[in-house]
């Protein structure tokens, strides 16, 4: 009975696992279009946004030569 139960924990340990969901890759076209230190700037001093609203806030703002 205890192999059957080591197999089941490994079983669903690995459905589980397998079935995370991962972040995709940063595009790094917009990357090279951003200055890093306005963008580190903004994210400090800007509050009362939630994480992801603040980062595209600041991606639009501290945009190079567009």
């Amino acid at each position: 009975m205890l192999r059957y139960e080591k197999i089941l924990i490994l079983l669903f340990l690995s459905v589980i696992l397998t079935s995370c969901k991962t972040t995709p890759e940063p595009d790094l076209e917009h990357q090279l279009n951003l200055d890093f230190g306005c963008y580190n700037i903004c994210l400090d001093a800007t509050k009362g946004m939630k994480l992801s609203q603040l980062e595209a806030f600041c991606k639009l703002q501290c945009q190079l030569g567009n």
